[in-house]
C-alpha cells in the first residue's frame, strides 16, 4: 500500500513538472531590435471622385517577424478609414486594401493621406504615407424621376450658381419622386431627408414638390453641394419629426394614399407637443392620447416613442405605440381582435382586414374589475362594413353578436343566421349619413354571462372613401 502511494506521488510530481516545463516564458522585448520596413505605397490612381474606391498596395518586411499592418486614411487629423491586417508571423508581406470614399452633403474637394504602419513582434513600428486627391463628382445633368404609375423623367440642367441644377416644368403640387445622377433611375439617388429638410443621398423617402402660393410646381431647383431642393412646402412635423409619404413595405411600388407618417416621435405624458404647419384646431389628434385646449396640444398617453399616421381624408391622426399596437401576438383577455371588412386603422383602402387575422384590428384593454373588462380602439369604418370580435386568431373564437348590446345607433346586429356588426345608417343624403368615418369604439365584456356592451362615438364623417 505504501509503495502504491509513493508511486502515485512520484507520478503526480512528474505531471506537475511536465506542465510547468511546458509553460511559455513571457516575451522579452529587445530595445535594440530593428524596426520593420514599409515599402512604397502604390495607388491605382493619384486622384479619385467621391463614390469611387482607393486601391492600395504596399509591401512590408522585417528582419525577424512582422505582427500586423495598419492602413489608415486621414484628413485634417480625422481618421476616415482604418483597417488592420495580421501578418501571420511572416517576414515579408504585401498588403492590398480597397477604401471606399462615400459621397455626401457638403463634401468638398480635398487631399487625404494614406498612412501605412507596420508593427513587428518587438513592437517596433515604421510608417509610410502618400496623398490622394478626392474630388466631387462632375454632373453634366441630373434627372428628377416621378413616382407615378407611369414615371416621368425631367432633366435638370446646370443653372445659375455652382452645383445648381434646374428645370422649368408644369407639375401638380405633391408630385413625388427622386433625383438621380444618371438617366433611367441610375447612379446616385437623392430622396427626402427629414433631418435636414432637404434631399438625402440614398434616402428611400421620395421628395415631394409643393408650391402652395402658386398652386402648382413650375420649376425644380437642386443644389448638388448642400442638397437643398425647391419648391418644398415646409413639412408638417411634430416634436421635430416630419410627416412624410411612405410605402407599406419595400415591395410596394407606390406610397400609401392619403396618409403621411411621422416615425419615432418622442413624447412625454402631460407635456405639450411642438407642431409645425399643423393646426390642431383643424386636424383631430386621437383624443385617447391627446388633449387640445386653448391652442395647446398635450400628449396624455404613456411617455415613450410613438409613430403617428396623419390621414388627410379624415384630417385625423392615429397613434401607434407600445401602449396601442397596430399588431400583436397577444390574445384575450389582454386584447380583443376585430376582423371583417371595412374596419381598420389607420390607412385608407388598407383599412379592412378582409377577414384575415394577419390584419386584424387590435382593441387594447383599458380597465378591468371583478365583473367586467373594458377594451377600446379608434378605427376607420366604411358605411358597408361588416365585422365581428374575436378572443383569439381562430374562427371559432368569435363573440356571439346576438349577445351584444348596442347603446347607440352607430352600429347594429345585421341579423340572420350568422350575424355581423354593421353600420346603422340613415338613407343617403339624410343627416348622419357617411361614406366613411372615424369612430371610437368601446367594448365592455361582462364576465358573468359573456355578454358585451358596445358604445360608439363618431369623431369624423366623410362623404368620400378615397
Amino acid at each position: 500500500m505504501k509503495n502504491t502511494i509513493a508511486r502515485s506521488l512520484i507520478a503526480a510530481v512528474a505531471v506537475l513538472c511536465a506542465v510547468s516545463c511546458q509553460k511559455k516564458e513571457p516575451a522579452i522585448l529587445d530595445p535594440n531590435a530593428e524596426p520593420p520596413v514599409v515599402g512604397t505605397i502604390t495607388l491605382a490612381s493619384a486622384g479619385i471622385a467621391y463614390g469611387d474606391t482607393i486601391f492600395v498596395s504596399v509591401p512590408a518586411s522585417d528582419a525577424k517577424t512582422l505582427s500586423h499592418i495598419l492602413v489608415e486614411v486621414v484628413s485634417n487629423n480625422a481618421v476616415l478609414h482604418s483597417a488592420t491586417f495580421p501578418a501571420g508571423n511572416m517576414r515579408q508581406v504585401e498588403v492590398k486594401d480597397t477604401i471606399p470614399m462615400p459621397f455626401g452633403r457638403l463634401a468638398p474637394d480635398m487631399q487625404v493621406e494614406v498612412v501605412v504602419t507596420a508593427i513587428n513582434k518587438q513592437a517596433k513600428t515604421a510608417s509610410e504615407r502618400t496623398s490622394v486627391t478626392v474630388s466631387r463628382p462632375v454632373f453634366q445633368q441630373l434627372y428628377f424621376l416621378t413616382s407615378e404609375e407611369t414615371p416621368r423623367e425631367i432633366t435638370l440642367s446646370p443653372g445659375t450658381g455652382e452645383n445648381v441644377f434646374s428645370a422649368s416644368i408644369d407639375l401638380p403640387n405633391e408630385t413625388a419622386g427622386f433625383i438621380y445622377s444618371e438617366t433611367g433611375g441610375k447612379g446616385f439617388q437623392w430622396g427626402m431627408d427629414a433631418a435636414t429638410g432637404g434631399a438625402g443621398l440614398g434616402s428611400e423617402e421620395p421628395i415631394v414638390l409643393m408650391d402652395v402660393m402658386a398652386g402648382s410646381v413650375s420649376e425644380i431647383v437642386f443644389n448638388a453641394y448642400d442638397f437643398t431642393v425647391s419648391p418644398l412646402d415646409k413639412p408638417m412635423s411634430i416634436n421635430g419629426v416630419a410627416f412624410l409619404p411612405y410605402r407599406r413595405n419595400l415591395t410596394d411600388g407606390s406610397n400609401v394614399s392619403n396618409t403621411l407618417r411621422a416615425l419615432n416621435v418622442v413624447v412625454a405624458k402631460g407635456e405639450a407637443v411642438d407642431l409645425e404647419v399643423v393646426d390642431p384646431g383643424e386636424v383631430l389628434f386621437d383624443p385617447d392620447f391627446f388633449d387640445y385646449e386653448d391652442g395647446t396640444l398635450t400628449y396624455t398617453g404613456t411617455s415613450g416613442t410613438v409613430t403617428l399616421y396623419y390621414n388627410t381624408l379624415w384630417e385625423f391622426v392615429f397613434v401607434e405605440s407600445q401602449e396601442n399596437p397596430i399588431s400583436t401576438t397577444q390574445s384575450y383577455p389582454d386584447v380583443l381582435l376585430a376582423n371583417g371588412w371595412g374596419i381598420a386603422r389607420p390607412e385608407l383602402w388598407y383599412y379592412h382586414p378582409d377577414w384575415s387575422f394577419d390584419r386584424a384590428v387590435v382593441f387594447r384593454k383599458v380597465s378591468e374589475t371583478a365583473t367586467e373588462r373594458v377594451y377600446t380602439q379608434t378605427v376607420a369604418s366604411h358605411n358597408d362594413a361588416g365585422f365581428r370580435f374575436y378572443s383569439s386568431r381562430d374562427w371559432g373564437a368569435a363573440f356571439d353578436v346576438s349577445k351584444m348590446t348596442f347603446t347607440d345607433d352607430v352600429f347594429k346586429n345585421s341579423g340572420g343566421g350568422d350575424p355581423e356588426i354593421k353600420p346603422n345608417l340613415p338613407a343617403e343624403g339624410q343627416p348622419g349619413w357617411y361614406k366613411s368615418c372615424v369612430v371610437k369604439i368601446t367594448l365592455t365584456v361582462h364576465l358573468s354571462g359573456g355578454t358585451i356592451t358596445m358604445n360608439n362615438e363618431i369623431l369624423v364623417r366623410s362623404d368620400r372613401d378615397s
